[in-house]
């Protein structure tokens, strides 16, 4: 089927759609509802519908009908050889009617006529996004509950040593060892937002609704991203910037703080998979150089993820600038996932029923619970140098 064809039948069930959205809402006013072939009958156009744009867009676009090239017009030549310029010539006049010259469109192939179909630019242009990673440094489960309980190791005091056996006369006593469990408790939060939208642009744009969709989802992970981060930082350790100078280190640098605060976790017996910093910090790292003008660091990525003292690093702007957080993330905290991020439609919010409006919303519950407080370290870059 050729364009011009393709194009009056797009014209055809375009009118007929609009016969049968009529038709809609007069099942509605009669019977509150519409009638199940008036659905039937709409889904049908709508698939049609769908389907001829998709066939002109590759007989206009992806190699089907050349698209009409534009003959432009030599401007001069058709003012002279117009009937307003001979008329003005004729008659002796001072000037000429006014002549309007437009830009011809041609081609080869069948003409569209007056309706000239634009050519769109797949995809949309979106704005940019935050890299999400910091949930990919915890592990995750399910939850069954909207309570997730756990037990904690609240206290333990090592009274294990070497010991001579006891013989007659001389009774050795053995070190008795305190631990201690406590039960603890964290409620599943619910994360959402949504926004209104047309039903008609829905229904018409199936790549906008998705793109809509994909941009609901970001800004759950965006806000995940923040309520993880929060959570950790409210009970990690804090760090001990006496520790640099314990290990001879004058002029500490951000590096030298790292490494001491990957040494404060070791020591409480945590071994750190992750360091995470503010892009700022991050690039003040990479960029840092010695008396030599050589850089001091060079990151050399693993697997695509930049490392820190063989510590990969999370790059994120969820943290603050000037703060740093170290952690063994697989060992001192988890996500449980009550509800994986969805987006729904309805339409019973306010008055939106009666205008054609959608409410879509997007929402997701977790909970994160810090198990080992000790195994993160949490400081501040202030007066540290690069």
């Amino acid at each position: 089927m050729e364009v011009k064809e393709l194009i009056e039948r797009v014209e055809q069930v375009s009118k007929a759609l609009t016969d049968q959205y009529a038709k809609a809402e007069a099942d509605v006013k009669a019977a509150g509802e519409v009638a199940a072939e008036t659905k039937a009958a709409i889904a049908a156009m709508q698939a049609e519908f769908i389907d001829l744009k998709v066939k002109i867009d590759k007989a206009t676009v992806a190699g089907g009908t050349a698209m009409p090239q534009t003959k432009r017009v030599d401007i001069g030549h058709a003012f002279v050889e117009s009937k307003e310029f001979k008329d003005a010539v004729a008659g002796g006049r001072r000037e000429s009617a006014p002549f309007s010259v437009k830009e011809l469109v041609s081609s080869d192939a069948a003409s569209a006529g007056d309706l000239i179909v634009p050519q769109r630019i797949p995809g949309v242009i979106a704005e940019p996004d935050r890299k999400l990673t910091l949930r990919d440094l915890l592990p995750s489960s399910p939850a069954a509950s909207g309570i997730v309980e756990y037990v904690r190791e609240t206290l333990f005091t090592n009274a294990a040593k070497v010991t001579a056996e006891s013989v007659q006369g001389s009774v050795v006593s053995k070190g008795e060892s305190t631990l201690r469990f406590d039960l603890e408790q964290v409620t599943i939060k619910t994360i959402a937002h949504w926004i209104p939208a047309s039903r008609q642009i829905l229904r018409d744009a199936p790549l906008l609704a998705g793109y809509i969709n994909t941009r609901l989802v970001t800004g759950l992970r965006l806000a995940e991203e923040d309520y993880i981060l929060d959570e950790i930082l409210d009970d990690a350790s804090a760090y001990d910037d006496t520790l640099v100078t314990t290990l001879g280190v004058t002029d500490a640098t951000r590096i030298d703080h790292i490494r001491a605060a990957i040494l404060q976790a070791c020591l409480a017996e945590y071994p750190v998979t992750g360091v995470v910093l503010n892009p700022t910090d991050w690039a003040a790292i990479e960029l840092a150089k010695g008396t030599d003008d050589r850089y001091v660091w060079v990151s050399v990525p693993d697997g695509g993820v930049p490392r820190l003292w063989r510590v990969p690093v999370v790059e994120t702007t969820a943290i603050d600038a000037g703060r740093f957080l170290v952690g063994a993330f697989n060992m001192g905290a988890a996500i449980w996932d009550r509800e994986a991020p969805t987006v729904r439609y309805g339409e019973q919010h306010d008055t939106y029923f009666t205008s054609n409006m959608v409410a879509i919303l997007a929402e997701e519950a977790i909970a994160v619970p810090i198990y080992r407080p000790q195994a993160f370290v949490s400081g501040l870059f202030a007066g540290y140098g690069s």
